[in-house]
């Protein structure tokens, strides 16, 4: 995930950021307390609703899978956005000389906090997963905190060899900084070339089937938009909905783990080297923006206070809402669960986890990750200056 600073013509892009950020935590809150809804494993519900609903459009509240793959066409757009309306050069540059900076201090400040709290041994979660029966929830956060592994993963290995033991949400900060690389070197080499598309083409056909071509379309899409080709479907809305229907159709796709048919099935071939999931909800994150790009009403919506908000509190929401999950949230979970009703316990320990959520990203929002975009801002002034005085002619 990135952020840039927000703008009036680039609020409703953060805006969907911020919903695709609560999202993913809703997504998690699911996996950790009805399972079933998301495997459609019988053997893990707690509620007759809870496997027929995972094969449905409901899912759309709380699918992992397509915010993650708007996260990544979002990365695209953005990063190119300033490229194609200026042809500046040298926002790309700048933009590449910042990107490292910009998301490795959020991740050291979110790993550090979850080695405090391995360090206070206040994680709950694998008591709670024998009652959830999720074993997602189980499978972490068993091993001794050490703070010099903590360390080299946040600064170095979070990158370059996707390891997550202090964060299992990291997984996406490889995919996040190479294919940030992927658009500025995109940019540099054939931003400005009249057949672009022909890259473009080769470039979708190189990473089909990879979280890669989320940022390809991306930033296909900001192409489109900034040199005004979408001028002519502005708020078409049968384009706008046909768009976000699909969009959100494909974006869901679902095989689940219990091996029962669903429609997806007819759009499943025998082909195992392909990864269906991640084509179509790529496929259907980018539906999701090109629609975004051409709705005025979408773009108010997303614009609105809340998802304003959200949009701020984004990234810092996206890397610390897990650990409060196995922390606060299983311990709550339980201790209501002694006394009462499952669904009761989950249901009562939702609304102070999304609270605590909320505040802790904002400190992180406050405190950190504005510092990390000033940080940036500041080791840039610092290489160009620099660059600027060894200039030959100086």
């Amino acid at each position: 995930m990135s952020k840039v600073t927000p703008s009036s013509k680039v609020l409703h892009f953060e805006g969907l950021r911020g919903f695709a950020a609560f999202i993913v935590f809703l997504h998690h809150y699911v996996l950790a307390f009805y399972p079933a809804m998301y495997t459609g494993l019988g053997i893990q519900a707690h509620n007759s609703f809870e496997v027929p609903v995972s094969g449905t459009p409901l899912r759309l509240f709380y699918s992992g899978s397509l915010p993650i793959s708007v996260f990544f066409c979002l990365s695209g757009f953005v990063l190119s956005i300033r490229f194609f309306k200026t042809k500046d050069s040298m926002s790309v540059v700048s933009g590449a000389a910042r990107r490292y900076v910009r998301l490795v201090i959020p991740i050291l400040a979110a790993s550090t906090f979850v080695f405090v709290l391995m360090s206070l041994g206040v994680f709950h979660n694998h008591e709670a997963a024998y009652i959830t029966r999720s074993d997602w929830l189980y499978k972490y956060f068993g091993q001794s905190p050490d703070f010099t592994i903590m360390l080299r993963e946040s600064l170095f290995d979070v990158f370059y060899h996707n390891s997550r033991a202090y964060n299992p949400v990291l997984w996406t900060m490889q995919v996040e900084l190479y294919g940030s690389f992927l658009v500025f070197g995109s940019l540099l080499v054939f931003g400005r070339l009249r057949y672009r598309p022909l890259a473009y083409a080769a470039l979708v056909i190189l990473f089909f089937d990879t979280y890669y071509l989320g940022f390809i379309l991306g930033m296909l899409v900001s192409d489109l938009s900034a040199n005004g080709l979408f001028a002519r479907l502005k708020d078409k809305l049968p384009l706008v909905a046909g768009l976000l229907v699909a969009g959100i159709t494909l974006g869901l796709y679902n095989i689940p783990e219990n091996g029962s048919r669903t429609m997806y099935s007819l759009i499943t071939f025998n082909t195992p080297d392909v990864k269906f999931g991640i084509l179509y909800t790529t496929l259907g994150a980018a539906m999701i923006l090109f629609a975004l790009v051409n709705s005025t009403h979408m773009q108010r919506f997303f614009s609105n206070r809340v998802m304003d908000f959200l949009g701020k509190l984004s990234f810092s929401l996206y890397l610390l809402h897990l650990s409060i999950i196995f922390t606060f949230s299983c311990f709550m979970f339980g201790y209501l669960e002694r006394s009462l009703t499952y669904n009761s316990s989950v249901l009562l320990t939702f609304p102070p986890t999304l609270a605590l959520v909320v505040a802790s990203s904002w400190v992180m929002y406050r405190y950190v990750d504005t510092g990390s975009v000033w940080a940036g801002k500041l080791l840039w002034e610092k290489v160009y200056g620099m660059a600027k005085k060894a200039a030959p002619g100086r």
